[in-house]
């Protein structure tokens, strides 16, 4: 929640100086090569007394400098994702000064059956999922800071091949429907700008090892992807600067988009699979030539700050979209003739908010948005912002499910093709919602808790304090998580 939410806070107050131009969503400024000096000084200038309350933009920008001190050079500028590639190539090998005997284990905080959800609430960010299509067993999770991390018994125990790459931010993950064994995925943080974005990553071994596919795309945070069903080699890619497409397995990639918006989101036809929808700074847009080319489509929806997007095998032709302004719930729409027209479902209460009952203002729909719809049932969807909530009625109205056992911040949610179960990423890991009815989380033995800061006992040496995004603080006692 670091660098985006800095942005967002100030991008509306500040009219002269180095943001006096207008953006189409205050995210692009996240991507551009301003001076985080410069930035803060211009923040400061035009805010110099920020309220300390919660949703008042003091944390945020705590958060954002603290940060930016370990990670701008002194000119106050950070690297891109294709300057610390370069970088880690010309590293990876090196051996001068680094012990070769040094033995390492992960601590965690993780669940082991040592350390339970009785002792924390979570384990870390979660982004993405991905479902094996074939293997039930098999499933894929991409995280912020965390790497990619896999099961092959149903979410019951998780492995990682992924510690050694140059980003450990991971925002969408594709199998390649005419051979599993072939992954896609994309790097970078696509709602916080924790990792640097470097383009697409390719497995050829169902996941185990990956390269980089990124060939003109190396700086770009990828987060969403869709494999053709019917082309084995095309691939559609949003990005941080508009739409790509690729046709050759991603050796190669082109801008789709006439323009170069943040795009976040991406649907395919459930049954018509050259047909591609998107969503990309608040707007909507469709394309009936998997991605080659795109028109927006706004019959029946205007704009807004974000959107997100999904699609329901209950119902090929109809397409669900949740928009929202910088925090809040602005409204459902449906539309039955596969994104051409839509019709609003309804625009209150602010499912966004942090009540369950909607009577919250605000939210935090530039960081946490996602939407899904039941592979069984036309009239279910679920959506997801800072809390969950069910809709039996196409969106007409919600219900909240987020029980105390599930983590707030809901990042990606989808429906497992084999059990037909809701799977959700959030700030807290990994859930799924047992016969749709449950909550599980399914966390165990991933790694990926985004450590702010740490401290180690001088009286104990098993002993340590460390602060978590999300999580809170939690102290290690030798074993165990507390």
């Amino acid at each position: 929640m670091m660098k985006r939410i800095f942005f967002l806070v100030f991008s509306s107050v500040i009219s002269t100086g180095l943001f006096a131009q207008a953006h189409p969503m205050w995210t692009d400024l996240m991507h551009s090569d301003i001076s985080v000096f410069d930035f803060i000084n211009e923040m400061n200038s035009a805010w110099p007394q920020r309220p300390t309350q919660r949703g008042q933009g003091y944390k945020p920008l705590e958060r954002f400098k603290w940060l930016m001190e370990t990670h701008a050079d002194e000119n106050g500028k950070m690297l891109n994702g294709r300057e610390t590639l370069e970088l880690w190539n010309s590293l990876k090998n090196y051996t001068g000064e680094r012990s070769l005997t040094g033995n390492w284990q992960p601590l965690g905080p993780m669940l082991d059956g040592v350390t339970t959800r009785s002792n924390i609430d979570g384990v870390g960010r979660m982004a993405c999922i991905a479902f094996h299509p074939t293997d039930e067993n098999i499933l894929l999770v991409g995280t912020p800071a965390g790497g990619i991390w896999k099961s092959i018994d149903g979410g019951a125990h998780w492995t990682t091949s992924t510690d050694q790459l140059p980003t450990l931010g991971v925002s969408s993950i594709a199998f390649n429907p005419y051979d599993p064994n072939v992954v896609y995925a994309g790097t970078g943080d696509r709602d916080a700008g924790d990792s640097p974005g470097m383009g697409v990553l390719r497995s050829d071994d169902g996941g185990d090892t990956w390269n980089f596919v990124n060939t003109g795309i190396s700086t770009r945070t990828v987060g969403a992807i869709i494999v053709c069903t019917d082309q084995a080699n095309s691939i559609v890619i949003a990005t941080d600067l508009g739409i790509r497409r690729s046709i050759d397995g991603g050796a190669t990639w082109t801008q789709a988009s006439t323009n170069t918006f943040e795009y976040k989101d991406l649907a395919q036809h459930p049954t018509e699979p050259n047909i591609l929808y998107a969503t990309g700074a608040g707007r909507f847009y469709r394309s009936e030539d998997f991605g080659l080319t795109w028109t927006q489509s706004n019959s029946g929806v205007t704009n807004g700050t974000r959107m997100c997007v999904a699609v329901n095998a209950a119902e090929p032709d109809a397409v669900y979209l949740l928009r929202t302004n910088t925090y809040a719930y602005t409204g459902t729409f449906k539309s039955t003739d596969k994104g051409l027209t839509f019709t609003s479902m309804s625009t209150t209460p602010n499912i966004m908010g942090w009540s369950a009952d909607g009577s919250s203002t605000g939210g935090q729909a530039w960081y946490d948005l996602c939407l899904a719809g039941d592979d069984l049932n036309a009239n279910v969807i679920y959506c997801g912002g800072i809390r969950l909530k069910k809709s039996i009625d196409g969106g007409t109205t919600w219900q909240d499910i987020n029980s105390n056992f599930v983590h707030v911040d809901q990042h990606e949610m989808a429906i497992n093709p084999h059990n037909h179960d809701l799977y959700v990423c959030n700030d807290g890991g990994l859930y799924r919602y047992v016969n749709n009815t449950e909550w599980q989380d399914i966390s165990n033995g991933i790694v990926n808790g985004q450590i702010y800061r740490m401290g180690q006992s001088p009286h104990d040496g098993a002993k340590a304090l460390t602060g978590f995004q999300d999580n809170g603080t939690a102290e290690f006692q030798g074993a165990r998580w507390v």
